[in-house]
């Protein structure tokens, strides 16, 4: 395995070094890793010489405006086909991506695919997975290190800002001695900790918290799951935005005596379901019956179908799930 993560990572150098133009992209409903490895990845590049664009394909988060380089990003909802590579970023699927990235486009440029999800369908040209890293950002760091780029105040604030929010703060279990070793260096590179933290946690919206509350009054239990849902008609009446319930998931999961909780919002493209294991019941592979996927603790999907039914039919499953334990 350490053989073939030294193959991968060489591949990828390779690919890297040889593109004059590329396009990072980061996945639908971004968060801090995807955005913050990305960003990184594309000031290294640019130290390189190579011409670069971050993309998204979905409403960028406000509580993530510090990182810099988010003033730059472009959308693109299509697959960029003027440029040799296409550098997918923390995601296993490629559909996670937009519009038709699964086969990227008539004009296909090469594809690198840098993920840390188990459940990773190695679609890439080159594929640099490994589920041993606590984010994409512990890679691109090693990447960065092996492309000879220096790592700058803004690469490391990015960098930090991967490994902050794809850990809760260095409080999951994929955080690793190494996962802290390298958020240390980063730190002495000129990333503000306590500067990330706030403004990713402590940086909540009058809007946000109300429709968190609403969240919380629809919550039910029932055989150790806990699950509730965000429609349309709570985020109007809370005046919240499309991503500003995402957060209500981290906060059921400080619930005890329970196995898993679940959100489920209502998007034009189906259910949004946003899955977290409390006790080791693993997600990942509900997520994967309903054509997601994700970690062992922390997954997700999106099924079509109307609200009740799809809650219904996946709250079942983690029922069931959590029984055979």
């Amino acid at each position: 395995m350490i053989r073939d993560q030294q193959q991968a990572r060489a591949a990828a150098v390779t690919a890297l070094l040889s593109a004059r133009k590329a396009a990072l992209m980061t996945h639908v409903n971004p968060d801090g890793d995807t955005l913050g490895s990305a960003l990184a990845l594309a000031v290294g590049l640019r130290q390189l010489g190579a011409q670069v664009k971050v993309c998204y394909v979905d409403d960028l988060p406000t509580n993530l405006a510090f990182l810099p380089g988010y003033g730059q990003l472009v959308r693109a909802d299509e697959p960029p086909t003027d440029v040799d590579l296409i550098v997918y970023v923390d995601s296993s699927d490629a559909t996670r991506f937009g519009d038709d990235h699964s086969n990227g486009g008539s004009l296909r440029p090469r594809k690198l695919n840098i993920d840390h999800h188990a459940t990773n369908r190695y679609f890439g040209d080159v594929n640099l997975v490994d589920s041993t890293a606590a984010a994409t950002g512990e890679q691109v760091y090693d990447l960065l290190l092996a492309l000879g780029v220096q790592i700058d105040q803004s690469i490391a604030t990015c960098l930090l800002t991967a490994l902050v929010t794809d850990t809760r703060a260095f409080r999951t279990p994929s955080t690793t001695p190494r996962t802290l070793a390298i958020a240390s260096e980063l730190c002495g590179r000129g990333a503000s900790l306590s500067g990330i933290v706030d403004a990713v946690y402590h940086n909540r919206s009058f809007s946000t918290l109300r429709l968190w509350g609403l969240a919380l009054e629809r919550m039910k239990c029932e055989s150790g799951i806990a699950w509730t849902e965000i429609t349309d008609e709570m985020q109007a009446l809370a005046g919240a935005t499309a991503g500003e319930g995402d957060g209500v998931i981290d906060l059921m999961s400080s619930l005890s005596q329970v196995e898993a909780v679940a959100v489920f919002k209502t998007t034009a493209g189906g259910v949004k379901v946003s899955l977290r294991s409390t006790n080791g019941l693993d997600v990942a592979s509900v997520a994967a019956l309903f054509g997601g996927g994700g970690h062992a603790r922390a997954a997700g999907c999106l099924v079509s179908g109307r609200l009740a039914a799809v809650q219904r039919e996946v709250v079942q499953c983690l029922i069931a799930r959590a029984a055979e334990r």
